[in-house]
């Protein structure tokens, strides 16, 4: 992994969801409960598909 804690082709869980205006709290339990689209953990951490993630902030349907 590399050293800032980034994967290629991802965004950190908070910052994904900044951009689409859900509060951090609700971001980890939808990514918990498996209904945040694209999420995943790696380790501790929590990352998001950066297609997934452009899916969702373009309105468009995405897949888990």
């Amino acid at each position: 992994m590399k050293s800032n804690q980034e994967v290629i082709g991802t965004t950190p869980l908070v910052r994904a969801a900044a951009r689409l205006g859900v509060g951090r709290s609700t971001a980890y339990k939808l990514a918990r409960e498996g209904r945040f689209p694209g999420a995943f953990q790696l380790g501790s951490q929590w990352f998001v598909a950066n297609r997934q993630l452009e899916r969702l902030l373009n309105g468009e349907q995405a897949s888990r």
